[in-house]
């Protein structure tokens, strides 16, 4: 069972156990688009953020086949009805990341965007990283996000927070070369710092899946799917 939850929200952590000249590929798409300096600021503190693509502009497709795989069992282990669609109907945003020494990402959330549910593909993480260096962070902070300007309605598995203080407990993930976590958009992440000479190269997806809007999936299962 790769389902975990944080405060309520219900996240994917997998290995998608990936050939190495695939996600070699991607590395050097991203070192290349660093290259020609086609990035932005958003969340990185430093670093690099390519411009948005879809999914499959960016990614080789057998890799683009094994993250709707896991996108898929993912939500049907989170709704109790969910009907098989063909991937050419969700929607993707995707960008690659480079985080050099000292680099981070700050606290935000993606449903600004449209998004229901968000990933991380993990294409290199240096091997000598200590404590939570270079960690994918959630945080239990309030909602909505002041960057929520257009006012989208609060996600179905944003619970009621019991506690008013912001910070109150952050889950780290230490991630390995090839591991996808997925989660609710709605769910605040950062990244923590790296301090290796080596790069710490990912890349983020959004998807705004049109099964989502159905009726039946508008209560998620009543039952836990764990002990």
């Amino acid at each position: 069972m790769n389902t975990k939850y944080f405060f309520g929200h219900p996240y994917f952590h997998l290995n998608l156990k990936l050939n190495n000249t695939l996600i070699q590929s991607l590395s050097k798409k991203a070192i290349s688009l660093k290259k020609k300096n086609t990035g932005k600021s958003i969340s990185n503190i430093g670093g690099f953020h390519s411009k948005i693509f879809t999914l499959i502009e960016i990614c080789p497709k057998p890799i683009v086949k094994k993250i709707f795989n896991a996108y898929d069992n993912y939500l049907r282990l989170i709704y109790s009805n969910l009907e098989i669609i063909n991937t050419k109907y969700i929607k993707t945003e995707a960008w690659l990341n480079i985080n050099y020494s000292s680099n981070f990402n700050s606290a935000h959330e993606h449903t600004p965007t449209g998004s229901m549910f968000s990933g991380v593909l993990f294409v290199n993480v240096p091997s000598n990283l200590k404590h939570n260096e270079g960690c994918l962070v959630f945080e239990d902070l309030m909602y909505p996000h002041p960057r929520n300007t257009l006012k989208f309605n609060q996600p179905i598995y944003r619970l009621p927070l019991q506690k008013s203080k912001k910070n109150f407990c952050n889950k780290f993930i230490k991630p390995i070369k090839g591991d996808l976590v997925l989660f609710p958009s709605s769910l605040f992440h950062s990244v923590s710092a790296t301090f290796s000479k080596k790069l710490r190269i990912s890349m983020a997806i959004n998807f705004i899946d049109p099964r989502l809007k159905l009726k039946a999936t508008k209560f998620p299962r009543s039952k836990k799917l764990y002990k």
